[in-house]
């Protein structure tokens, strides 16, 4: 039996396909940890977790579970000390997502940048031709610096797309140093 805690997109039928028949998936259906039923989470065998809180009064009734898994990178809504007392297994996937949030978030910077939004805006009430309603000023990409912080798989994703677009990208990488 896999538990199914809330899904992004519906009901996870692409999971009972991979899963296959002899699969039973219990869909819990929230995002709300407090309508988790004990004596559903007690016939889980694992349990997967999109947006909902896991913490230790869920867990403590997962006795029969070997393993959560969290659909996408972060886990900061699962106890990870709650399951490690009860011998859970945690998997993440710290791959998912990252070339789309990467690009996306370029994206929104090259529309900010060139005022996109407002051209689009302004644009729908134009009886005359788009040249003589240019904004300005608008900003060259190859002067506009991109700054990011936290430059992790998402922010060397969005390196090269920012980059091809022209928008400097200086960029540095801190490593933790020891103390003594």
């Amino acid at each position: 039996m896999v538990g199914i805690t809330d899904h992004m997109i519906g009901t996870p039928d692409l999971e009972a396909k991979v899963l296959g028949d002899d699969v039973e998936i219990d869909f819990f259906a929230s995002t709300d940890e407090a309508s988790f039923a004990p004596d559903r989470l007690a016939r889980l065998d694992a349990l997967m977790v999109w947006g909902a809180r896991l913490g230790p009064r869920s867990i403590a009734h997962l006795t029969r579970c070997r393993g959560v898994v969290r659909y996408g990178v972060g886990y900061e809504k699962i106890d990870l000390s709650a399951l490690t007392s009860a011998g859970i297994p945690f998997a993440n996937n710290p791959d998912y997502g990252t070339e789309e949030v990467a690009d996306h978030a370029v994206a929104m910077i090259l529309s900010l940048t060139r005022r996109l939004w407002e051209h689009d805006a302004r644009a729908r009430g134009y009886t005359s031709g788009w040249q003589v309603h240019s904004l300005k000023p608008l900003s060259r990409s190859n002067r506009t610096t991109v700054g990011v912080v936290g430059v992790g798989r998402i922010g060397h994703g969005g390196r090269q797309p920012a980059e091809a677009i022209r928008f400097p990208y200086p960029w540095l990488r801190s490593r933790p140093t020891a103390r003594p």
